[in-house]
C-alpha cells in the first residue's frame, strides 16, 4: 500500500467539470492538490508518510500536513493509519519535507498531536486498490489553539491510477 501512496493528486479535472455536470454552486468542491510521500522518520516506525495539502485556485495555499503512520492489524485483515498534527508553528518548520524528509527530524509521535483512535483510517484490499474509511461517530478532533472540537469522516479509495475521496 505505501508504494501506492507517493505522489501528486490534484482535483483540477473534477472542479472543471461542477459546471458541466449541473452540480449546484454551493456544492462545489474546492482545487485541492495533495501530496503524499514515504519519508525515512524512524521515530514513527518503518511505514511513514508525509503528507501535505495546498487549497486554491491555483492551489498554492497549504492548509494540512500531517503524518500518517501505517501499521498491519492481522486480527482485522486491514491496514490502519494513525494520523498525527503538528503543533503550532511546527508546520512551518516541515513545509516541503516531502522534498527533504530530513525537516523531520526531531519530531515523534510525543511531539506531535496523534489524531483520536476513532480518526485512524481502517483500508481493506480490494483488487489492486485499497478503501480507506474513519467512523465519523467517533472521531474527534481538537486543533491546537483552537476550543472548538472538530468532528472528521472520509472515504478514500486509493489505486495504482488515482486517489479519491
Amino acid at each position: 500500500m505505501g508504494a501506492l501512496w507517493d505522489g501528486a493528486y490534484d482535483n483540477a479535472n473534477q472542479v472543471n467539470e461542477q459546471g458541466r455536470l449541473k452540480i449546484p454552486e454551493a456544492a462545489w468542491e474546492s482545487r485541492r492538490l495533495k501530496i503524499f510521500k514515504k519519508v525515512d522518520a524512524t521515530a514513527f516506525g518503518p511505514n511513514v508518510t508525509y503528507v501535505e495539502q495546498y487549497l486554491g485556485e491555483p492551489p498554492t495555499s497549504v492548509y494540512r500536513q500531517r503524518i500518517y503512520v501505517h501499521r498491519a492489524d492481522p486480527a482485522s485483515s486491514r491496514i490502519i493509519t494513525d494520523i498525527y498534527a503538528f503543533r503550532g508553528k511546527d508546520a512551518e518548520k516541515v513545509l516541503g519535507a516531502h522534498k527533504d524528509s530530513s525537516k523531520l527530524k526531531g519530531f515523534s509521535p510525543a511531539s506531535m498531536d496523534k489524531l483520536s483512535n476513532g480518526c485512524a483510517m481502517l483500508w481493506k484490499a480490494v483488487g489492486d486498490s485499497f478503501e480507506g474509511v474513519q467512523n465519523a461517530e467517533s472521531c474527534h478532533y481538537i486543533p491546537s489553539g483552537i476550543s472548538e472540537k472538530i468532528r472528521l469522516s472520509d472515504r478514500i479509495v486509493l489505486s495504482p491510477a488515482a486517489l479519491s475521496t
